[in-house]
């Protein structure tokens, strides 16, 4: 009755149908039809959902705090506690989690005992892995700050309800001060400092002196006293030194996570969060309405990779629209712009008032499924993680099976770093993998992807383990020389990347079942090995390189290219030409091999010109150590329609007060 199922001749629409399959489903293809009535023509479209044999964990693995605000009411014009727990129980449903539960926070103590008990009703949904501790602010020194005594009686309340029911509460709680939000930008150091100090010491306090409590018996008293010591404080920051001290878990945005060197600042955090906003954008991934939900859904995959366990979100529900300096009214919130927030459409709000249309409660976007259906890969992703950490066990140290090797194979052709790069095929692909790789796991073959590698020149050589009895065959043809381990059997398969598409297609068979585990290789390889002519190729961007043909000391000709110190701190080259010619939307990657001498470890940021842009675009960075160097460079990612073409590379040494000299060996190219 709201009038969107009326279409204009001519145009189409979409209708999305969503399937909630039982955890108990019988595996199989299930066909059926949706009855579809347009003005007086009835039709039958048809259907079929295929269910697999891989069951997704019930409980909610991934923290986060997605910000149910206050402003939900201007879309709903119902300004109820209830209503607000409506949202909160949606959130559950998409497998996310609020911020704090209440509409406003009561210091008083029949306000936090209201909110333990909320708190508490909440946390036995096992789809919700946490839920924020409310605060209260006060001063200290003429600064923001926390309420020690507030944060103090609202830890022991929680303490207290875990003794009572035997269910430990700071399990299941985070803390996000909204008072230190994004300390970079806000110019807070000194407000995250202070409440570093309270947050810490009032931690220390209550538990101390729970330990020092005889009078409390609970069997779960050591584990309720380490879970408030565990208490995450999540600051919205990327790694700063000037701070680093007051911090235990950062927050980074998903950008921070790009490269090997980002992702190093928060290898020493026990607990890893990240968030996204009005930024990044764009091929990182994002929560906006302009950009694919593929880049929404992928969030999920990366954090699997990466083992980041939480993500933030600021808004479910921006009812409202900001000018720059408060948020106004919207007089029709399904119609018009779909900015919340200046020059980004969709920041803010994922979810939409459902009382236009009779729902009481809100209604979920095609965003949201789109990142419910992310997380439900993520919980196959670490349940095969936890499977290979079980097997290995049981294997010899030559065969241990090194999880990150299953992300290397499964996203090669979906993400670089942080940045998307899927296209629908791709993604569809790698899903398949996936599934493929969660029934072979639960199979009586307990099969896994053990190894996985590409050794830069176009061979890819996967390991897999198996139960004995298994046998195996890849396009047709039986795999032989299975080394037995055990009770397992470990298979090695390797392939050359030498036609237009590259498949691996095995058939794995085990107790008169068979199936199936398939994975997209990528296009042709093609090898440029240096000479003369590739002199050229090397030119100066601030810097002028000296380049000579050496082969003394190595077994084929390279590339010498010597650095002069640059007297303004960065050093420059390009390297085009023949080396890089071609690179365009049929690339997946190119590999550089580079021989370095040099005893320091420089960060080197690596950009590139386009045919169709003027300004160079950033690629990735890496660190040259000595000895050779297998530099991958990724161009899933590009925008190509716009960039056209690789014109050349642009190698810049962040740090260039010193004179380098480089081995350039050769450049491979991979087609998608």
């Amino acid at each position: 009755n709201a009038g969107e199922n009326e279409i204009a001749k001519g145009n189409n629409q979409g209708i999305y149908v969503r399937f909630n399959v039982p955890a108990d489903q019988k595996p199989g293809t299930y066909t059926g039809s949706i009855a579809l009535t347009v003005g007086k023509d009835k039709t039958n479209v048809p259907v079929t959902l295929n269910v697999v044999d891989a069951l997704v964990s019930q409980e909610n693995h991934m923290r986060s705090v997605f910000l149910n605000q206050w402003s939900l009411y201007k879309g709903e014009l119902d300004t109820t506690q209830e209503m607000y727990d409506k949202y909160h129980e949606a959130l559950f449903e998409y497998r996310m989690n609020p911020d704090t539960i209440m509409l406003e926070t009561d210091p008083s103590d029949e306000g936090i005992q209201a909110y333990t008990e909320k708190a508490y009703e909440f946390m036995q949904n096992p789809k919700c892995a946490n839920i924020s501790m409310p605060y209260v602010t006060s001063y200290v020194g003429g600064e923001t700050n926390i309420d020690a005594k507030y944060f103090e009686k609202i830890m022991r309340a929680y303490a207290k309800k875990s003794f009572e029911t035997g269910f430990n509460m700071f399990s299941k709680s985070v803390c996000y001060f909204g008072i230190i939000d994004e300390p970079q930008q806000n110019g807070l150091f000194n407000r995250v400092k202070v409440v570093a100090n309270t947050y810490r010491s009032t931690i220390n306090l209550v538990a101390e002196s729970l330990e020092k409590d005889s009078s409390i018996t609970s069997p779960i008293k050591a584990e309720v006293i380490q879970g408030i010591r565990d208490l995450r404080n999540i600051v919205t920051s990327s790694y700063e030194s000037a701070i680093a001290d007051s911090i235990d878990t950062w927050c980074p945005q998903y950008q921070h996570y790009d490269s090997d060197i980002e992702r190093r600042n928060y290898d020493s955090q026990e607990e890893k969060w990240w968030y996204g906003c009005v930024s990044p954008r764009a091929p990182y991934p994002t929560y906006h309405t302009d950009d694919t939900l593929l880049s929404a859904r992928l969030v999920s995959w990366m954090q699997a990779e990466y083992n980041v366990k939480g993500n933030l979100f600021w808004a479910t529900d921006i009812y409202a629209r900001y000018n720059g300096k408060i948020y106004v009214d919207i007089d029709e919130y399904y119609e018009g712009n779909a900015s919340r927030f200046p020059q980004v459409n969709g920041d803010g709000y994922l979810f939409y008032p459902g009382k236009k249309y009779g729902v009481d409660g809100p209604i979920g976007s095609l965003r949201l499924e789109a990142i419910r259906d992310g997380i439900e890969e993520y919980e196959l992703l670490i349940a095969l993680e936890d499977q290979y950490k079980e097997m290995s066990e049981k294997l010899s140290a030559e065969n241990k099976i090194e999880a990150q090797l299953l992300y290397d194979s499964l996203s090669e052709f979906v993400y670089s770093g942080t940045k998307v790069a899927a296209s629908d095929a791709t993604f569809a692909a790698a899903r398949e993998s996936l599934l493929q790789l969660s029934v072979l796991g639960q199979s009586d073959a307990e099969f896994a992807l053990a190894g996985f590698s590409d050794n830069g020149y176009g061979v890819k050589e996967y390991k897999f383990v198996a139960t004995k009895g298994t046998t195996m065959k890849n396009n047709g043809t039986a795999v032989t020389g299975a080394v037995e381990d055990g009770d397992y059997v470990i298979y090695t398969v390797s392939t050359e990347l030498k036609n237009d598409s590259n498949m691996l297609n095995l058939s794995v068979e085990k107790s008169g079942k068979t199936y199936e585990f398939a994975q997209e290789l990528g296009g042709k390889v093609v090898v440029r090995t240096v000479s003369e002519a590739n002199i050229a190729d090397v030119t100066k961007e601030t810097v002028k390189p000296v380049v000579t043909i050496v082969n003394e000391g190595f077994e084929t000709d390279h590339l010498k290219i010597a650095l002069p110190a640059s007297i303004e701190g960065e050093q420059s080259f390009r390297l085009g030409g023949a080396l890089v010619a071609g690179v365009n939307a049929a690339t997946s990657k190119v590999v550089i091999h580079i021989y370095y001498d040099g005893e320091d470890l420089p960060e080197v940021i690596v950009s590139g010109k386009y045919s169709g842009s003027k300004i160079y675009g950033d690629i990735g960075s890496f660190e040259l150590t000595k000895g050779m160097n297998t530099i991958e460079l990724s161009f899933g990612s590009k925008n190509w329609d716009k960039l056209g073409s690789l014109d050349y590379l642009c190698f810049i040494f962040a740090e260039g007060e010193q004179a380098r000299t480089l081995y350039l060996r050769d450049c491979i190219v991979y087609g998608k």
